[in-house]
């Protein structure tokens, strides 16, 4: 049971391909639903105006990053403004460093905003 993090940011993309796959809370049940049955016995996602990201424990070890960026990008129809290589992805011990910095805010435009950490109490129940 490995961690696995997939995700957009500011590092990989503009703050127009960002907005595109921005996710509203209206919208947070259904993709998490659909990632559930689809790739994930657990998971969450983590989107704000400068990342859109999904981390979560893989029902099947053999599923690829571009299954998800796809499913991710169909839900979205951002297809054709939003690609492959705008995604990061990792596992294990990399996906919770990842987390680390994030929830940290170490990985924000803006170093340490508050903000960020305080997200990670929204979605955890």
């Amino acid at each position: 049971m490995n961690l696995f993090s997939i995700g957009i940011s500011h590092h990989t993309a503009s703050v127009e391909v960002r907005e595109k796959m921005w996710l509203s809370a209206e919208e947070m049940p259904r993709v998490l639903a659909l990632l559930k049955d689809r790739f994930f016995r657990e998971c969450m996602v983590v989107s704000t105006c400068n990342r859109t990201e999904v981390y979560g424990i893989p029902s099947n070890p053999a599923m690829t990053e571009s299954d998800v960026v796809s499913s991710l990008v169909d839900m979205k129809g951002a297809a054709g403004a939003v690609q492959q290589d705008h995604f990061t992805a990792h596992r294990a011990g990399a996906a919770m460093h990842h987390l680390f910095k994030v929830s940290a805010g170490i990985d924000s435009m803006v170093s340490f905003r508050r903000f960020i950490f305080s997200l990670f109490f929204i979605l955890l129940p």
